[in-house]
C-alpha cells in the first residue's frame, strides 16, 4: 500500500500532470481544425461545396456545445483521470474514422455529407468534455494561488495548437494525402490519452510519487471538511445526523458552520478540502473526500440562483463570440482584405494565436498574485476586467488603421489580451465552488460556445453589409460589454445558499 513520500521539499508533480494536459490541450484543438485544412482536397475530392463543408465544420460546434454541461458534470463525479481518458479515446477514434467516413455503410444510408456530419458531431461531444475537465484537473491539483496560472497553461495550448495544426496539417496532406492528416492526428489522441491513464491520478494523494510536503501545499487554505452530503445507499437519510456532526466540529474549532459561511460548496470562502486522511485501495491511497463526491447531487438551485454564475456566462458568451472572430475569419479577412498573398497571409494569421499562447499564461499567473494581495473578488475582476476591455480598445485601433502590419499588431494584441482573461474565468468557477468547478465552467463554456455559433455566421454579414471595420467594432463592443460584466462578477462569495 502506498504511503506518502516524507519530505520537507514539496515534489513538483503538479507540473507534471499539468505538462500532460497541455499536450492534451494541444491535440484537442489540433483535431478540431485540422478538417478546416485538408478541406482544400477534401472538398473537390468529394463533391462538396462551400455551404456544404460549413455545414460539417458547424456539426462540430453543435456536439460541443450540446454537451459541455454533462462533460463537466462526469468530471466532477468520476474524476478527470477517466473522464478524459475516455473523451480523448472517443474523439480521436472519430477523427480517424474522418477519412473513411465518405465510405461508410452510414454514407448510403445518408450520403457522404451526412455521414461526415455525424463524425463531426461525435467529435464534438468527446472534445465537450475537454476543457471543463481540465479545470477539473488543476482543481484538484493545484493550490489557489496557482490555479489561475495553471488553467492559463493548460487553455494555452489552444494558441500551441493553432501555431502548429495548419503546416504540419498541410506538409502531411500534401506528401501522403487528405486522409493521412486523421490517421496521424487520431493516432496520437490516443496516445496520449493512454499516457495520461498511466501517470495521473484524480487527486495528488493517490499519486505514487508525491510526498506529504506537496499535498499539504495543494491543500493550502482548504482546512474546513468536506460539506455534508448523503450517505451513499441511504437516500438522504443520514443528512440531518452528518450535518450535526459537521456543525458541531465546525463550532468547536471557532468556525461558522459550512451552512453559514460565503464561499464553496453552496458558500464558504475556503475551498473543500481533500481528506488528509487515505483510504486504502491496494495500488494508491484514496482521500475519503471522493468516494462522497460521488453521491453529491450537484446543486442546480443554488447555481440557477448564483448571480455571479450568469454574469459569468455572458462575459465568457461575449468571449467567445470574439475568439471565433480569430478562428474563422482572420485569414481570410488578411487575404481579402488587407491584400496579403496566401502564404504570407498564413504565416501572420499565426500572429494571434501566440498571443493566445503566451497572454493565456501571463494573464493566469497576473490573477494568481493579485488574489493573493487584494483577495479573490478583486484578483479575478480586475484582470478579466481589464484584459477584456483592452481586448476592445486593441481590435477598435487594429479594424481601423491604415497600416497593414500595424494592424495586425493590434488586432493580435485583441486576441492576446482576450486569452488573458482565461485564467480568471476558469478560476472563478472554482472559486465559486471547488466540488462543482466541472459543471461550472461546463456551464460557463456553452455560453462560449453559444457565442462561437453567432460569430462565423453574423461577421461576414455584418461585413458585407457595413464593411469589415463595423463588423470588427461590433466585435470590439462585444469585447467591452464582456469587461463590464466582471463589475458585478463576485466569485468569493460563493454559491448562493
Amino acid at each position: 500500500m502506498h504511503q506518502l513520500l516524507p519530505s520537507t521539499t514539496p515534489s513538483r508533480i503538479r507540473w507534471r500532470i499539468l505538462l500532460l494536459l497541455l499536450f492534451i490541450s494541444i491535440i484537442t484543438y489540433i483535431d478540431r481544425v485540422n478538417i478546416s485544412v485538408t478541406a482544400r482536397q477534401m472538398m473537390p475530392a468529394l463533391g462538396l461545396t462551400d455551404l456544404q463543408m460549413g455545414q460539417i465544420f458547424s456539426a462540430f460546434v453543435f456536439g460541443y456545445a450540446l454537451f459541455q454541461i454533462p462533460g463537466g458534470w462526469l468530471g466532477d463525479r468520476w474524476g478527470p483521470r477517466r473522464v478524459l481518458t475516455f473523451a480523448v479515446i472517443w474523439w480521436s477514434i472519430f477523427t480517424a474514422l474522418t477519412a473513411v467516413a465518405p465510405t461508410l455503410p452510414l454514407a448510403s444510408l445518408i450520403g457522404i455529407m451526412g455521414s461526415l456530419m455525424v463524425v463531426r458531431f461525435l467529435i464534438g461531444i468527446g472534445e465537450a468534455a475537454a476543457l471543463p475537465n481540465f479545470n477539473r484537473a488543476v482543481a484538484n491539483w493545484h493550490p489557489p494561488n496557482e490555479r489561475g496560472l495553471g488553467i492559463g497553461i493548460t487553455i494555452g495550448g489552444i494558441g500551441v495548437g493553432s501555431a502548429l495544426t495548419p503546416p504540419i496539417t498541410a506538409w502531411i496532406m500534401v506528401n501522403y494525402g487528405w486522409q493521412t492528416a486523421f490517421y496521424a492526428a487520431g493516432g496520437l489522441g490516443i496516445g496520449i490519452a493512454l499516457l495520461w491513464y498511466w501517470y495521473a491520478t484524480d487527486h495528488p494523494r493517490q499519486h505514487a510519487h508525491v510526498n506529504n510536503a506537496e499535498a499539504e501545499l495543494i491543500e493550502g487554505s482548504d482546512s474546513l471538511p468536506d460539506p455534508p452530503v448523503p450517505l451513499e445507499g441511504r437516500s438522504g437519510k443520514a443528512w440531518g445526523t452528518v450535518h450535526d456532526v459537521f456543525t458541531e466540529f465546525e463550532t468547536r474549532e471557532g468556525r461558522p458552520p459550512a451552512s453559514q459561511a460565503k464561499g464553496n460548496g453552496t458558500g464558504g470562502k475556503k475551498d473543500i478540502p481533500i481528506s488528509s486522511t487515505p483510504i486504502r485501495t491496494g495500488r494508491k491511497s484514496e482521500p475519503a473526500s471522493i468516494h462522497k463526491s460521488k453521491t453529491t447531487t450537484v446543486p442546480w438551485q443554488a447555481i440557477l440562483t448564483t448571480p455571479t454564475v450568469w454574469w459569468l456566462t455572458l462575459s465568457y458568451t461575449c468571449l467567445g463570440y470574439v475568439a471565433y472572430v480569430y478562428m474563422s475569419w482572420f485569414y481570410l479577412y488578411l487575404v481579402n482584405v488587407r491584400g496579403f498573398a496566401i502564404l504570407q497571409g498564413a504565416f501572420f494569421a499565426s500572429a494571434p494565436f501566440i498571443a493566445m499562447a503566451i497572454f493565456c499564461p501571463l494573464g493566469g499567473w497576473v490573477t494568481d498574485r493579485l488574489t493573493e494581495k487584494y483577495g479573490v473578488n478583486c484578483g479575478r475582476a480586475w484582470v478579466g476586467g481589464a484584459g477584456m476591455i483592452l481586448a476592445a480598445l486593441s481590435i477598435i485601433i487594429g479594424a481601423n488603421i491604415e497600416a497593414p502590419y500595424v494592424a495586425i499588431g493590434f488586432l493580435s494584441l485583441g486576441a492576446g489580451w482576450l486569452y488573458f482573461t482565461v485564467g480568471p474565468f476558469w478560476s472563478s468557477t472554482t472559486d465559486l465552488s471547488k466540488p462543482y468547478a466541472g459543471t461550472l465552467s461546463g456551464l460557463m463554456n456553452t455560453g462560449a460556445n453559444l457565442g462561437g455559433t453567432l460569430s462565423p455566421t453574423l461577421t461576414p454579414w455584418l461585413a458585407d453589409t457595413f464593411g469589415w471595420s463595423v463588423s470588427l467594432g461590433i466585435a470590439a463592443g462585444i469585447a467591452l460589454l464582456g469587461g463590464l460584466c466582471w463589475l458585478m462578477i463576485r466569485p468569493e462569495y460563493g454559491l448562493k445558499s
